[in-house]
């Protein structure tokens, strides 16, 4: 069916918002009339635009339609800079210009805590943009890789939006330029016939362009899939030698082989591990996030945490690790760890979420440490827990001796009768769940420790949004709310509250 749409407003995830309406589809009769009003979904669009779309589907509650043509286009519509943008996965709104992207953004943070949360901000909303570095900011990018196979040739790239399909990649402007180069020399290998095995590749680039940066680093994963072809360790030390000799600054290759616990549906990393997002239930590792392709977001599923399986990373070239500078301070991240992966918000994000001093602080989700090294400078006693095997051997080797860690999940550790009087004692404590958020469950548990400060650290408005209905029953309120746009580009926002509570009497 042929539409002509207005859009009335971006929504979570890429989408324009409009409506349908009998009265403007071509051919209505009076059979269409239950399309009234139903809402519908239209990629690569701007609020205020006439665009005409072809109806591709409909649900019960909304119905989605590809984007054909503008009648009256966005005085904010930009010129994308990637060739292929639209097509593949990870990019929503290149369309747009970057000042508008961060009111959109701000926009859908505002309705989300509005709607889900019954919250309206009583503080200033603090937008931490990344203008200039809306491009080349990415640390991190996991791509396809296809080696010659049934007539197949080697292609290096993202899923194309919405499918399975490998759209072959050579340059991507979001990601560093020294990932840019690394992908140039893993081309130029495959097309000589130097790689020998599919699946997965990572690249993790140390921080460049600032003078705390250090010296230009690179880490690479290679991760089988089940059906590709199996690297060997020969193979790949081989793979990393050839590397090494285009590319000076690769410091290590790891090799992490296929088990029985990979997941059967396909992910666009480009626009999930690539960002640094962190990951849904499914994982524990926060290297998995949202599926590809311009979608609303489902309704969030409580998260359950379940205990990691030990890592499988076999290093087989130069180190396993890759050291990382932020605002002075350098962390060991080790292959297969999460990090945050722009490159130039790190140093205000760990400002934002550790400003102030205390006695007794929490580090929940800890990750390799990037909060808790922080903390241990202003806090006399800090606890850091992280499940995450990769992540915890960072952890344990970033933090100074007086902070404690744990190697448990949170829903474990807010059980543990070793924390617990402790944790009645909190002056701060910092969350930084996976995507899926923390759960009523484990917000409960941390509401009940009365903690005279929360810091929530979110990659989805959503779920944290859930989780605050729970926080402010408790009593908790919004004292601080930032807005760190650590994806440009693309649709998807990191929050910062500082939730605080009624001084303990």
């Amino acid at each position: 069916m042929f539409l002509r749409l207005t859009i009335e407003k971006l929504v979570y995830g890429g989408d324009g918002l409009a409506r349908l309406d009998a009265s403007v589809a071509t051919g209505s009769t009076a059979t269409d009339l239950d399309l009234r009003r139903k809402p519908v979904f239209v990629p690569f669009v701007l609020e205020g635009e006439v665009v005409e779309a072809t109806l591709l589907g409909e649900r019960s509650a909304f119905a989605r339609a590809r984007l054909d043509s503008i009648v009256q286009t966005s005085p904010r519509r930009a010129a994308p800079p990637c060739e292929h943008f639209t097509y593949c996965g990870g990019c929503q709104y290149q369309h747009s210009t970057y000042a508008n992207q961060l009111t959109i953004k701000a926009a859908i943070l505002r309705e989300t805590l509005a709607r889900t949360a019954r919250l309206e901000l009583a503080c200033d909303l603090q937008i931490h943009g990344s203008e200039p570095q809306s491009l080349h900011y990415r640390n991190r990018a996991r791509m396809q890789l296809r080696v010659p196979a049934s007539g197949a040739k080697f292609a290096l790239g993202y899923f194309r939006g919405g499918s399975n399909e490998l759209l072959p990649v050579e340059h991507c402007p979001i990601s560093s330029p020294l990932i840019n180069r690394a992908m140039q020399a893993v081309w130029k290998l495959g097309r000589a016939g130097s790689v020998r095995g599919g699946g997965e590749i990572e690249f993790f680039a140390s921080s460049s362009g600032t003078a705390d940066a250090g010296e230009d680093a690179l880490l690479i994963e290679l991760h089988a899939k089940p059906g590709a072809p199996a690297w060997k360790k020969t193979s790949a030390r081989a793979f990393a030698e050839a590397l090494h000799h285009l590319l000076p600054e690769l410091r290590g290759v790891a090799l992490f082989p296929a088990t029985e616990h990979e997941p059967t549906d396909q992910r666009n990393e480009h626009s999930t591990n690539a960002r640094g997002l962190k990951p849904a239930a499914s994982s524990v590792t926060k290297s998995v996030a949202t599926k590809p392709g311009v979608r609303p977001s489902p309704k969030p599923r409580p998260y359950q945490e379940s205990a990691a399986v030990e890592s499988q990373a076999i290093t087989v070239w130069g180190a396993g690790s890759l050291d990382y500078r932020v605002a002075g301070r350098t962390y060991l991240v080790p292959a297969g760890a999460f990090f945050q992966s722009n490159r130039h918000l790190l140093h205000e994000l760990v400002t934002a979420v550790t400003s102030g001093i205390g006695h007794v602080a929490f580090d929940l989700y800890a990750g390799v440490g990037l909060f808790a090294v922080p903390l241990a400078e202003c806090f006399e006693r800090v606890t850091a827990v992280e499940i995450a095997p990769e992540a915890y051997a960072g952890l344990q080797r970033n933090v100074p001796p007086h902070v404690q860690t744990s190697r448990q999940t949170t829903a474990a550790l807010l059980r543990d009768v070793r924390f617990r009087q402790a944790l009645r004692h909190a002056d701060l404590i910092v969350v930084d769940p996976p995507r899926a958020g923390l759960g009523d469950s484990v917000a409960q548990a941390i509401a009940e420790t009365q903690a005279q400060r929360v810091v929530y650290v979110s990659c989805d408005p959503a779920t944290m949004a859930r989780d605050l209905l729970v926080f402010s029953a408790a009593g908790y309120t919004i004292q601080q709310a930032h807005l760190f746009d650590l994806f440009p580009q693309t649709a998807h926002l990191e929050t910062v509250l500082h939730l605080t509570r009624p001084l303990r009497s």
